[in-house]
């Protein structure tokens, strides 16, 4: 949706509300968020936080304690899947 959004307008910013980034695969979503930028011509905002629905966390598989740890190491090895060539992680809860 964003993307079609992206292709009405020139001017307006887009962006989700908030993404649960722990829930996501750091790969995919890091992937998925470099494409709307792209198309959108660098007007994606990335609205990024930790969640409180424990049955939201716990339905993907994600212990929902430790929630702003795994959130904080895929935004890092996001980070670095955006800004090296061949990227690699090795951290507690995500590998690359």
């Amino acid at each position: 949706m964003l993307a079609h959004a992206s292709a009405l307008t020139t001017r307006l910013r887009l962006g989700v509300a908030v993404s649960l980034v722990a829930i996501h695969d750091p790969i995919l979503l890091a992937k998925t968020i470099s494409t709307l930028d792209h198309v959108s011509g660098g007007r994606l905002i990335l609205g990024v936080g930790y969640g409180y629905n424990e049955d939201e966390f716990r339905n993907h598989g994600v212990d929902a304690r430790k929630r702003r740890d795994i959130t904080r190491e895929k935004m890092l090895a996001m980070q670095r899947l955006w800004s090296e060539e061949t990227a690699s992680f090795d951290g507690d809860y995500v590998w690359l």
